[in-house]
């Protein structure tokens, strides 16, 4: 009953997310490079980790495959 959100499996940083799309897009040679959440000025302060955990999603039986396969699907279309 309700509305779901739903993630896929796994997680990675912002950084890691980042570079996987570039290496994905078939650029790899443009420097990414991480900083630390302190050193990034917001209004917010987030969570040291705040990855997303599909636990109502698994608690129905639904799992969701790893976020890199469905992001190199969502690339190649």
């Amino acid at each position: 009953f309700g509305i779901y959100h739903l993630t896929n499996s796994g997680a990675c940083s912002r950084w890691a997310f980042a570079r996987e799309i570039l290496r994905l897009s078939g650029i790899e040679d443009v420097p990414v490079l991480p900083i630390l959440t302190r050193d990034y000025p917001r209004a917010s302060r987030p969570p040291p980790y705040g990855a997303l955990i599909n636990t109502t999603g698994a608690d129905l039986g639904i799992e969701l495959r790893p976020w890199s396969e469905a992001l190199a699907d969502y690339l190649s279309i």
